[in-house]
């Protein structure tokens, strides 16, 4: 998608994943913290985790029909390479939290011995991929800020 009521579409995009990736993935790590939480409110977590992925595609697609417009106009290689990476962590962080919702639907009734380790496991997973999450997309949103004001604002 290139515009969106005349104005180039990114630009409005970027704001869902730069503002609810930070909130939601704080949320997942509290929830990897406290399995009664989980039971609690994971439907809203999980609704809140579509959100932060459906709109992060859409800014991801739209950064690339952009980058397309602009043809080589700006120097996007570090912006684009930074989004890329921070997709895959996005999938990432996606499959340890099915893992972890999973392990907690199937280990709800069982007393196996393998369920609190891999409740952990998940759980350590989720954090991680929460905070790298966090960081990439500060960090790609800070270089297209850099890239949209370099040479606008006085340094």
């Amino acid at each position: 998608m290139e515009s969106l009521f005349d104005l180039p579409a990114h630009p409005l995009f970027v704001h869902v994943p730069v503002v609810l990736t930070p909130i939601v993935c704080l949320v997942a790590v509290v929830l990897a913290a406290r399995p009664a939480l989980r039971a609690r409110y994971g439907w809203w977590f999980l609704g809140g985790v579509g959100v932060v992925v459906v709109g992060m595609l859409l800014a991801i697609s739209s950064g690339e029909a952009f980058d397309d417009i602009l043809d080589g106009a700006v120097p996007t290689k570090k912006h684009r390479d930074l989004a890329e990476t921070t997709r895959l962590i996005m999938f990432g962080w996606v499959l340890a939290i099915a893992a972890l919702f999973t392990v907690d639907r199937i280990g709800a009734d069982r007393r196996d011995g393998w369920v609190q380790p891999a409740r952990l496991a998940c759980s350590a997973l989720t954090v991680v991929t929460a905070v790298l999450l966090t960081v990439w997309v500060i960090r790609t949103g800070h270089e297209g800020a850099r890239i949209t004001w370099t040479g606008i604002l006085p340094e």
